[in-house]
């Protein structure tokens, strides 16, 4: 992560910039377009599910943060 946007719903689930993903509800996170893929998938399925568990490396220790991203933090 190179910056996190507050409010927002990434800042509330405790990511924090130089955080590493390693898996986004469960599928792993390589590049770039693996983010975009998994994002895709999310954004079709919000109205069911809008939390995941997010799996970052943190100075060197793996993390598990759930995310909700349900909220709309630019229409507040």
């Amino acid at each position: 992560m190179y910056g996190i946007k507050w409010p927002g719903n990434a800042s509330n689930s405790g990511l924090s910039r130089n955080d590493i993903l390693l898996k986004i509800d469960g599928k792993p996170v390589g590049t770039i377009d693996d983010i975009k893929t998994i994002h895709k998938e999310l954004v079709s399925r919000v109205d069911t599910t809008h939390r995941v568990v997010v799996v970052v490396l943190r100075n060197g220790l793996t993390r598990q943060l759930v995310l909700d991203f349900g909220r709309d933090h630019s229409k507040e």
